[in-house]
């Protein structure tokens, strides 16, 4: 495919179905800093965040948007946050959920969560807390919103160590049980299963390496120990489920399933295996993943 070198590009790029790049905005890119994470809105408007102050020379703390149709950038109406965004995601309806490090929206206490829908909002209830600590990812499936992070308190309750859920108003505990430690990514497959990975242990006192998940049946782990024995420089840091309902997992590990891999491996819902040999070296780390619908895996990192 043609390819055309665009020089600098301040974080942002585009690539179009004839394979060529090109910088975002009539006059290119202006971001002051790095890209974190980024969602599309059920109308087609590309949402994006990070740790920047401004987007297209206009005052957008940490997060902005970008609208195809005219090829400019905007900013969320209500305010700047006053730290780090790490996760984005819409429910179906058209919210846009908000999870990072910042302590206020708009002047506004709204600690590390937050929604918007054309104005901020606070996610209220399960006696009125926020995280405790910073969100690292969030998922929205079947009504409910899941947050992953380094929190152990969630809406005021303990228990929520690293996961957690807000549905239906409240904020509420996986289930009996906790995770022992941080959270950075999740996904669900066919099966129902919420699926985490992060930098952990063990789930609900059971040995799980970094990667587990929960069901209606309570916390489970995955079959064959998860990734390196949750040693402390390991992290499972991105996961996608397949149409096949194979769960793919990367991070930065050197075995799963128990055999020898390279950062990352797949589930097939009963046991977990090496992914051929991985990519990179045990210096690297896979940080986002995407099935394609031909059977293709896109995988992105370090």
């Amino acid at each position: 495919s043609p390819r055309v070198n665009i020089g600098s590009t301040n974080y942002l790029v585009q690539r179009d179905p004839q394979g060529r790049w090109g910088t975002l905005g009539v006059a290119g890119t202006t971001l002051n800093t790095g890209v974190l994470t980024m969602a599309v809105s059920p109308s087609g408007t590309l949402f994006f965040a990070g740790g920047f102050g401004s987007a297209g020379g206009t005052l957008a703390r940490d997060i902005a948007m970008y609208l195809p149709t005219t090829q400019r950038f905007g900013t969320l109406t209500g305010g700047t946050l006053n730290g780090a965004v790490n996760a984005i995601v819409f429910s179906p309806a058209g919210t846009l959920y908000i999870g990072g490090e910042f302590t206020t929206v708009a002047g506004t206490a709204k600690q590390r969560v937050a929604q918007w829908n054309g104005a901020y909002g606070t996610l209220t209830g399960g006696g009125g807390g926020t995280p405790n600590a910073a969100v690292q990812a969030l998922y929205h499936t079947g009504g409910t919103l899941v947050l992953g992070g380094a929190f152990a308190i969630l809406g005021g309750t303990a228990g929520a160590r690293g996961i957690g859920v807000w549905v239906n108003g409240n904020y509420g505990t996986m289930g009996p049980g906790s995770c022992s430690g941080d959270v950075y990514a999740i996904t669900s497959d066919q099966r129902q299963r919420i699926y985490f990975g992060g930098q952990f242990q063990s789930v609900n006192n059971v040995t799980a390496g970094s990667v587990a998940f929960w069901s209606a049946d309570g916390f489970g782990t995955l079959g064959g120990g998860g990734v390196a024995n949750g040693a402390p420089t390991t992290i499972v840091e991105a996961m996608a489920v397949a149409q096949n309902a194979i769960l793919y997992y990367g991070g930065r590990f050197g075995t799963a399933g128990g055999g020898s891999v390279a950062n990352i491996a797949k589930f097939n819902g009963v046991q977990s295996f090496p992914l051929a040999r991985g990519v990179g070296t045990a210096n690297s780390q896979v940080r986002a993943i995407v099935p394609l619908i031909d059977g293709r895996l896109l995988v992105g990192g370090v």
